[in-house]
């Protein structure tokens, strides 16, 4: 059969109700009870935060605060932010959190470059030797493009620096190589004149001391047209002493 219902008039009362007086309690944190709605930032105990309030819509910056070590309990602190001083696999972190090298140990810094291809130096020209591959750089010292060896930022002091160069096979004719500072200053130098069969290296070392920003060039010469010949005795090395 249909679900139907019957509707019921609205109750009616008429007269008077006994004079009652409906009490009821302040709600809790653990019981029902009546509440009062705060107005918008108050923060009095017992009033409830309505959706309006300013606060909900704040995206406040967070201020300026402190944690405790113990309270990073994963991920890993990135080591230069332990300590002062360079943070590297040559160096520990010292009790004053500073980085130092350890106590007797010696941090070599230096590189070797040589050539992969010969190259021909021209005639009577002061060629400066671009050695096109490194098999040692600790710190960036030789630019493959330029031929400089240059001292970095911060690593000025005292330096020992070698330049090796084998010819061709001339039986005329001068050969010459010299290490130069910053493009005009002569260091170092080696010649020979051209002998028949033989080819044998010619090498120069100088030790200086080197500021940042210095730089160092291996320069060829030749009074006859000849070949600079890639292997290992062509080659330019730069290494700090102290």
């Amino acid at each position: 059969m249909p679900n139907t219902a019957t509707p019921v008039a609205p109750l009616s009362l008429t007269g008077s109700l006994p004079s009652k007086s409906l009490v009821i309690a302040d709600a809790t944190t653990s019981a029902k009870g009546v509440v009062e709605l705060a107005t918008s930032g108050e923060t009095a105990a017992g009033v409830v935060v309505q959706g309006n309030d300013a606060r909900l819509s704040d995206a406040r910056t967070p201020t300026t605060h402190v944690h405790a070590a113990a309270d990073i309990t994963s991920g890993t602190m990135a080591t230069a932010r332990l300590g002062s001083g360079t943070a590297n696999s040559t160096t520990f972190l010292r009790g004053d959190q500073t980085y130092a090298v350890p106590a007797g140990g010696v941090t070599e810094r230096w590189a070797r470059a040589r050539r992969l291809t010969n190259v021909t130096i021209p005639v009577t020209s002061e060629t400066v030797v671009v050695f096109d591959t490194e098999d040692a750089d600790t710190d960036v010292f030789y630019d493959t493009t330029n031929g400089r060896a240059t001292v970095p930022a911060g690593l000025g002091g005292s330096y020992r620096v070698g330049l090796g160069i084998r010819f061709a096979t001339l039986s005329s004719g001068v050969r010459l190589i010299a290490l130069r500072l910053n493009g005009t200053t002569w260091l170092s130098g080696a010649t020979s004149s051209g002998i028949a069969s033989v080819n044998m290296p010619l090498n120069c070392w100088v030790e200086l001391t080197l500021a940042a920003g210095d730089y160092v060039q291996g320069i060829a010469y030749s009074t006859v047209a000849v070949d600079v010949i890639a292997e290992l005795a062509t080659f330019l090395v730069i290494r700090k002493l102290s």
